[in-house]
């Protein structure tokens, strides 16, 4: 199934330009028929590819060429979705939720970003630690190596060591 709980949200379909046998219809899951929709086979087994799919576009010269447009970016394969590259990595393009600041050194800095998880800044590279929505984050004001961070479904993790891993905090 394709749109699980919330596929009023992110359900797409296609039909190759070149074959009308040849669909795919995403949502929270991605699938391809190349028989009109007789059986389906699950795209993108691995998870490479944000789950929340709003546009699918099928190369019309090279139908094992898609790219999905989701909320994590762009993504591309060139495979017929055995795997997938995010055309955004290494681009900082994100809506943040919320921002935290170490009040001891500027360079530590923590972000909730909407369907990106949360980020932890070490003054050098920006690294992520969560998954899902990163919602709430904080780091103490006395003592930056305390971090929190949260997610949906009330989710919270804790880190002691200035950010570098993360445990499940459960309240």
């Amino acid at each position: 199934d394709t749109a699980a709980f919330y596929g009023y949200y992110d359900r797409v379909f296609a039909v190759s330009p070149t074959d009308s046998n040849y669909l795919v219809a995403c949502g929270l899951r991605m699938t391809v028929s190349t028989n009109a929709g007789a059986a389906w086979v699950r795209l993108n087994p691995s998870n490479d590819v944000h789950l929340d799919n709003h546009a699918i576009a099928i190369n019309p010269l090279h139908t094992a060429t898609m790219y999905s447009g989701n909320d994590g970016g762009i993504s591309v394969t060139r495979n017929s979705g055995v795997t997938w590259k995010n055309l955004g990595d290494g681009l900082m393009i994100s809506q943040i939720y919320r921002i935290g600041c170490s009040q001891q050194d500027s360079n530590i800095i923590i972000i909730g970003l909407q369907d990106n998880g949360t980020l932890v800044y070490d003054g050098i590279n920006w690294t992520r630690k969560t998954g899902g929505d990163g919602e709430a984050c904080a780091i103490h004001p006395f003592n930056d190596f305390l971090q929190i961070a949260s997610s949906q479904y009330g989710k919270f993790h804790q880190s002691f060591n200035r950010g570098i891993s993360f445990a499940p905090l459960n309240i």
